[in-house]
């Protein structure tokens, strides 16, 4: 018994092949590459394949082409792209529709050759000589085929797909989109890959990775629109750190006779740490409901990809942690030791001293998650 989605696609391809006139040149060859390609995928295995898989324009032997392409020896006036379309009948290798059309070729109405040779064609048609007319088609097929690869060059959205389609893999990728990768640093096969949100779904935000300068607001508005929650970022939060030794006081010793950093009022600190206000922000994720504080609780999948969406925008330079904020009425008050949601000390889960009852359910909490463990 068929799928629904492959009854869905046969009756998108039965709508073409009757009504050809209705569609485009590139959305029929898009249509029936497609068709052809989930016709072999879903066949059972052992049942044969009939008919070719290859995409148009190859470069492989047309015989193993999915679509033959001819020209409409006619001169009447064209009235749509495609004349007719007809489905590969027989058992044996070949492609899988013939497709005839009218805006190109060397015969016709529009045909590049004098008309002579199109009158030829209708006479040894008549005679039920179909010679000619598949000598030319040779030459006619190579040429509407690489019309098509010209046109799908520059179309973006139909590159993509017959890239995906021919080869099947994901880290096949077609020219733009590697152009793209390489623009926002994830250009060679090392560095893709290894991020919890897919590589191309980075492409939307190219516009603000590829700038020298990152600001706040331009990671808010990545991640805004990327976890579609509330976000909002605190710059300058101070932190200790510790002092590298060049620049920590020593006082005199036999190995260092003059000290070092020891001048009082110029150089002089005590201790081993200072603070910096400079080098970390802060990030509040929030007012969270109960669906999306789960979405983001530690261990997540969405917690680790917000993680390498930050550090991927800010870079190796930056500290930084989040601040999850969520109502006290969005979380359980009972515990409870299911594994859906699982119970998290300190997330969903605290044990507390007083027997008052909490009033305020509009109390929002904050949580404070360090963007070190995530890693």
């Amino acid at each position: 018994m068929s799928t629904p989605s492959r009854r869905k696609n046969s009756a998108v391809v039965e709508q073409l092949l009757r009504s050809p006139h209705a569609y485009s040149f590139y959305q029929a060859v898009r249509l029936l590459e497609r068709a052809a390609l989930w016709e072999s995928r879903t066949l059972t295995p052992g049942t044969r394949v009939l008919g070719a898989r290859n995409s148009i324009a190859s470069f492989v032997p047309p015989a193993t082409e999915t679509i033959r392409l001819q020209t409409q020896s006619s001169f009447k006036f064209p009235e749509a792209e495609v004349h007719n379309i007809v489905r590969h009948s027989g058992t044996g290798p070949g492609p899988s529709w013939r497709m005839q059309t009218n805006f190109m070729g060397l015969t016709g109405s529009i045909g590049v050759m004098p008309y002579h040779y199109t009158e030829l064609i209708l006479q040894r048609l008549k005679k039920k000589d179909e010679s000619l007319v598949h000598f030319l088609d040779l030459f006619n097929h190579r040429i509407i085929s690489l019309f098509y690869q010209a046109g799908t060059k520059y179309y973006l959205p139909i590159e993509y797909e017959r890239k995906k389609m021919a080869n099947g893999s994901k880290k096949t990728r077609d020219t733009h989109t590697q152009a793209l990768l390489s623009l926002i640093g994830l250009g060679t096969q090392g560095l893709t890959g290894r991020l919890q949100i897919k590589d191309e779904s980075l492409l939307f935000y190219s516009g603000l990775l590829t700038q020298q300068v990152r600001t706040a607001s331009g990671l808010k508005q990545v991640l805004q629109d990327y976890f579609d929650i509330p976000v909002k970022i605190q710059e300058f939060v101070g932190q200790w750190q510790e002092l590298i030794p060049d620049i920590r006081t020593r006082l005199a010793s036999r190995m260092m006779p003059k000290g070092q950093n020891a001048r009082l009022g110029q150089s002089a600190m005590v201790g081993h740490k200072g603070w910096f206000a400079q080098g970390k922000i802060r990030i509040s994720l929030g007012p969270l409901n109960r669906e999306q504080f789960y979405r983001f609780a530690p261990g997540t999948k969405a917690l680790r990809a917000l993680n390498d969406m930050v550090r991927m925008y800010v870079g190796i330079e930056r500290d930084y942690d989040f601040i999850i904020e969520v109502k006290r009425k969005d979380i359980p008050k009972k515990i409870t030791l299911s594994k859906n949601p699982s119970p998290i000390i300190g997330w969903n889960t605290w044990l507390s001293t007083s027997d008052k009852p909490v009033q305020d359910n509009n109390e929002t909490l904050k949580i404070t998650v360090s963007a070190n463990r995530l890693k």
